[in-house]
């Protein structure tokens, strides 16, 4: 009994810390800042926590996007989605347009993963 009990508080330490360093890294992760186009031409930074749902944002080769998004213009974009798919090589990704809107296709989804 007294071994069952040990095994339980050990376990549940561990636990607890493994827990408080993954929302340690999340925090890390969402810290940072994005370039947007709010009604001007001109893109004005902002931090990645203001970031808010029809953002149109600017990203380039190598940067971790800090939401989900659809791509409405680009080329030869592929991202790499490891963290949400277990895909071990990058996904090639095209501009939404009305064809592969209206037929359900994630070739024009961006999720949070690094392009």
């Amino acid at each position: 009994m007294i071994a069952l009990v040990i095994i339980i508080v050990v376990n549940s330490a561990n636990n607890y810390a493994s827990e408080r360093q993954l929302a340690k890294m999340v925090e890390l992760a969402d810290e940072g800042e994005i370039a947007v186009y709010r009604g001007s031409n001109d893109t004005t930074t902002i931090p990645n926590s203001e970031l808010v749902v029809g953002d149109v944002f600017e990203f380039s080769f190598g940067i971790k996007l800090p939401a989900d998004c659809i791509l409405i213009e680009g080329q030869n974009v592929v991202c790499d989605e490891v963290e949400l798919t277990g895909e071990p090589h990058g996904i090639d990704k095209a501009p939404v347009t009305e064809d592969n809107y209206r037929g359900g296709t994630m070739s024009s989804m961006l999720a949070k993963s690094l392009v």
